[in-house]
């Protein structure tokens, strides 16, 4: 591979890392059923299960074997898993040797484009076949290092920006809400007849009595609330009603 940065140098994947894929037991799910546990079972793209023991402790990366997002790079094909778990035949299981840090590894095995290497005509698989065929490029370790905390650093930044994203659909919806509920407020009000113009059937009442008794005052109920009479509604006529607007 040409081009590469000056100290760095090619290595063979498989030489630059060790491959644990015999040591794989698959387990059909009527088979997990059976030993329910804590210790994480894994597969081509992820966790499937928890059972109840393991076959690999340490830190390792797996690397989609049949199944995999081989053509939809932005999903990832490999991904690090650490302490006690078990693994099924449909990812491989890697572990870098020397210094190399397992993020490193990672990073870059969801970097390249697999395409070229995976076969299967129904199902895209890769094999030890394919995966001999490729070369990896390797700083000193030391740059390594500064390059898994410089991907982390931009990945916790992609991260808390997609975060933000998904905010922005509530807090439209709040805003739209908000300038809904403001704009019926104000129609409301807008709509609503001023109480001093309105002369109702309490008003009437009140000058009726007044026009009687030579008085403007309004009759009054023990309680103080201006007296009114209910419109003539069968034989509720004449009942009295407390109004809270004077």
């Amino acid at each position: 591979m040409s081009g590469l940065p000056q100290g760095w140098t090619t290595r063979p994947l498989l030489n630059a890392i060790e491959l644990h894929d015999s040591r794989r037991v698959p387990l059909n799910a009527v088979e997990r059923a059976k030993r329910k546990g804590k210790f994480p079972y894994h597969g081509a793209n992820g966790l499937v299960d928890h059972i109840d023991s393991y076959i690999f402790d340490g830190e390792f990366v797996l690397l989609a074997e049949d199944g995999g997002n081989f053509d939809k790079p932005e999903r990832g094909v490999a991904y690090e898993v650490s302490g006690k778990f078990w693994v099924n035949n449909h990812a491989h299981i890697l572990q870098p040797r020397g210094d190399m840090p397992p993020r490193f590894l990672r990073y870059w095995l969801n970097a390249i484009d697999w395409m070229p290497y995976v076969g299967g005509t129904t199902r895209a698989k890769l094999t030890q076949a394919g995966m001999s065929q490729v070369t990896i490029p390797l700083p000193p370790v030391t740059e390594q290092r500064q390059i898994v905390a410089k991907l982390d650093s931009l990945a916790g930044r992609t991260a808390r920006a997609r975060d933000e994203l998904e905010r922005i659909p509530k807090l439209v919806e709040r805003y739209k809400g908000a300038c809904l509920r403001q704009h019926f407020k104000m129609d409301l009000v807008s709509s609503m007849t001023p109480l001093s113009s309105f002369r109702g059937p309490c008003q009437r009442q009140s000058d009726r009595h007044s026009m009687a008794h030579g008085s403007r005052k309004k009759p009054m109920s023990r309680q103080g609330f201006p007296l009114c009479a209910r419109p003539t509604l069968g034989s509720g006529a004449g009942s009295v009603l407390k109004i809270l607007h004077k």
